[in-house]
């Protein structure tokens, strides 16, 4: 289940929500609004959750064009970053530099880089 909205920008901003959250979405707290800021997704969730590399595919397969993981660097954003870059997925992954990071968070960047060969790009 995908639901469209008109975009005001050239990127697309997607958020993904299991089924059961999907269908009630009209009892959400100013829902119209939501629809207005990002394209929902809706991923078919029975029983027992997807594993991460699982919804990532999903949402490869439910999303045309180009997708972007935004990482911090922290724990959360590794383990995603490393479940894209591991399963191969037609997923970028960017980062907001502003330039005043901490030395270790440029030696992660970096040394995330070179474990997976693939470029994170940042944006300043």
């Amino acid at each position: 289940m995908c639901a469209g909205v008109h975009s005001r920008s050239l990127a697309v901003v997607a958020w993904v929500v299991g089924s059961d959250a999907y269908r009630e979405i009209t009892h959400w707290h100013r829902w119209r609004e939501v629809l207005d800021l990002a394209n929902l997704v809706g991923l078919h969730r029975p029983g027992a959750p997807l594993d991460l590399p699982a919804r990532l595919r999903a949402i490869r397969e439910a999303l045309p064009g180009r997708i972007a993981l935004t990482t911090g660097f922290g724990l959360e954003g590794q383990a995603i970053t490393h479940a894209v870059f591991q399963s191969g997925l037609a997923i970028d992954v960017v980062t907001l530099d502003t330039g005043r990071l901490f030395p270790e968070t440029y030696d992660v960047w970096m040394r995330t880089e070179q474990r997976y060969r693939r470029r994170i790009r940042g944006f300043s």
